[in-house]
């Protein structure tokens, strides 16, 4: 525990002395000393950088040196929440805990965490599953497309903005490679408002997409959610989330959050998969 004593008293101490900030930056533009304000700003964030750092070191070597500690199963799964290490990272420490640490409620769902990401790497398998298309109420499965379609599994919800902002490429890609087998499975995520959501798809014009939904039962009143093949075998914890998934059914490409980047990135994937169509 001296460990982690040390950490949060380093956290302690940066947090006062982050209190102090706003009144110094305020000093120094009634003062008009905006040379001085360039100066002081770095010197906060180099120093919360430099405390971050020693914080995850110190977490990491008590999570090595102490493998039965419930501590170390609640850092080293608050690293797995906050996506802080590596999945090969996460999975070397977490397997040298103790069993009965591994066993615990928390660590079955860090197991559970681990083998999801598992299956969503890069070069992986994308796993099986079955939904109800909720526009035409029709059972589709991942595997009637394996062989024969590249899917993009795309997570989103319809109060996400970057979600929807991706929409007006995604659908210039679906119209010129849909005729060659390119499939997008549009999977709604904690979007708990049925009405808003088709609002959005019409709104988006996004009607030619299979919608499926994320764990969850729609209803007039609060949410039920309920656990399927994609809650079960998919890591998806923000969103959006575009997984693309070649013919053979490997997972050729992961993105998390929407920018240039991450459109470019798509759309020279699938230029890729399509090479010589």
């Amino acid at each position: 525990m001296k460990a982690k004593y040390i950490a949060d008293t380093v956290a302690v101490i940066l947090w006062l002395e982050k209190r102090k900030m706003p009144k110094k930056v305020k000093y120094l533009f009634e003062n008009a000393e905006i040379g001085q304000i360039k100066i002081y700003i770095p010197s906060i964030v180099f120093a919360e950088i430099a405390y971050l750092s020693e914080r995850k070191r110190i977490e990491i070597n008590f999570i090595h040196s102490n493998p039965k500690s419930f501590v170390s199963l609640s850092l080293l799964s608050s690293f797995d929440a906050n996506g802080e290490i590596s999945l090969d990272s996460l999975k070397s420490m977490f397997y040298k805990l103790d069993e009965t640490t591994q066993n615990s409620s928390i660590g079955n769902t860090t197991k559970k965490d681990i083998r999801k990401k598992d299956n969503n790497r890069i070069g992986s398998t994308a796993p099986d599953f079955k939904a109800i298309d909720f526009l035409t109420n029709k059972t589709i499965t991942y595997s009637e497309f394996k062989g024969k379609n590249v899917v993009l599994l795309d997570f989103w919800a319809s109060w996400c903005v970057p979600c929807r902002a991706a929409f007006p490429q995604l659908k210039n890609l679906y119209k010129k490679y849909h005729s060659k087998g390119f499939v997008v499975i549009a999977v709604s995520s904690y979007d708990f408002n049925k009405k808003a959501l088709l609002s959005a798809i019409e709104k988006d014009s996004t009607n030619n997409w299979l919608h499926i939904p994320l764990a969850e039962r729609f209803s007039e009143g609060p949410d039920f959610i309920t656990k399927d093949d994609i809650f079960e075998n998919y890591f998806v914890t923000q969103i959006p989330v575009q997984m693309l998934i070649d013919k053979d059914g490997k997972i050729v490409g992961r993105w998390v959050g929407h920018s240039k980047v991450t459109e470019d990135e798509l759309e020279q994937k699938l230029a890729e998969l399509y090479k010589d169509n």
